[in-house]
């Protein structure tokens, strides 16, 4: 199934998915104004699909309140590109913490393949430079392509994934893709985070509380 049309961008894509699932398409404008010759969805899932796609672009996707959301990885902007006001909790509010250290891909360049239909061809794009470099596995289908999987990737080995679990005072406000600043309860966890997953729940003992899956906010 052809999901998007020559010349198309990620938007379509979101809306042909969104309708069938009676959701809101919303694409981050960084990512809806990238075109794209064409994509095509064969043999997979909705979530399949679009989980493959985000990776390449270093983009994120999930349903919520009825929308569905395609936004950028690791930051904490709207779809709009605004930056979001960030949770400030106190150190008294936070129950409990869990950090994890990034997992880092010791790379410092990363190289992606794409086919040159005019010189029939393998050509490569490059992003950053230097030793220990990564080639990615897959052949692109132009160099525009190339180039967006490239500087993801690296983005994914530079940054590493550093991430945390917090236990909160319950806040209705902590919902996926807000911000979250938190102060030194331990010198790892201060700083700008990104939620990614929030539960929020109510147990005897335990009062309201909200669970945060948090990543770190990439510079």
């Amino acid at each position: 199934m052809q999901i998007i049309p020559p010349g198309g961008s990620i938007l379509h894509a979101d809306q042909h998915i969104a309708g069938r699932h009676s959701l809101e398409p919303v694409v981050a404008d960084s990512l809806g104004s990238i075109q794209v010759p064409h994509k095509d969805q064969t043999n997979v899932s909705d979530m399949h699909f679009l989980t493959g796609w985000a990776k390449e672009l270093g983009a994120t996707f999930k349903p919520t309140e009825k929308k569905l959301l395609f936004v950028e990885k690791g930051t904490t902007k709207s779809a709009s590109g605004l930056q979001l006001p960030a949770m400030m909790p106190l150190a008294t509010q936070i129950e409990s913490y869990d950090w994890e250290g990034g997992q880092r891909d010791e790379y410092k360049s990363v190289k992606a393949a794409w086919h040159d239909q005019d010189g029939a061809t393998r050509q490569y794009e490059m992003a950053g430079e230097g030793e220990p470099a990564h080639t990615l596995p897959k052949t692109y289908p132009d160099k525009e392509g190339a180039k967006r999987a490239a500087d993801s990737a690296l983005k994914e080995g530079v940054a590493g994934a550093e991430k945390a679990k917090v236990t909160i005072i319950g806040d209705a406000s902590a919902r996926a893709e807000g911000a979250i600043t938190l102060p030194p309860v331990q010198p790892e966890l201060a700083g700008s985070w990104s939620i990614r997953k929030a539960v929020h729940s109510v147990r005897k003992g335990a009062g309201y509380t909200s669970k945060l899956d948090l990543e770190r906010v990439r510079s």
